[in-house]
């Protein structure tokens, strides 16, 4: 009896240890965190209706609001990045607006070959959703990837 005691003793432990094992993630880079933050930012429904996107929008697609804010006018709408002008950051912080990481750059499509550390942004429009892919370099497969829908942007204020 103390025997098969014992053993589902050991058994269940067996089992705990190897859900805690499995549940187990590495933690994001602090750069990679904020960069997606900003990313999640740029491409949320009170950043893209207080820009110009609702002006030029057609289709409210993922590829068209990627398109706009890798344009010009949409990058000139980016919040500051965390090692830029101090009154620029206070007043980001301010109206709750994350920075730009000092560190990863946001790049729209593929990655670059000209940039180390790097948040790729894809749209998938099948899917209605953004696709976020992190890289420590433009060479070998990502660290991560996160997906997050485009809200719909024709309600609300």
């Amino acid at each position: 009896m103390a025997a098969r005691v014992l053993a589902g003793c050991c058994g269940l432990l067996a089992v705990i240890a190897v859900a805690v094992r499995c549940g187990h993630r590495t933690e994001m880079p602090a750069g990679f965190a904020q960069a997606l933050r900003a990313a999640r930012h740029l491409t949320s429904p009170r950043h893209l209706r207080r820009s110009g996107y609702m002006a030029a929008a057609r289709s409210r697609r993922p590829s068209e609001a990627l398109a706009y804010l890798f344009s010009d006018m949409g990058m000139a709408e980016w919040p500051p990045r965390e090692d830029g002008d101090a009154g620029e950051r206070e007043q980001s912080l301010a109206a709750g607006v994350p920075l730009l990481p000092a560190d990863v750059a946001l790049v729209k499509g593929k990655p670059r070959q000209d940039v180390r550390q790097q948040l790729v942004l894809s749209p998938d429009d099948g899917a209605g959703v953004f696709v976020a892919e992190g890289y420590a370099a433009a060479y070998g497969p990502p660290l991560f990837r996160e997906t997050w829908p485009m809200a719909d942007l024709t309600h609300g204020p």
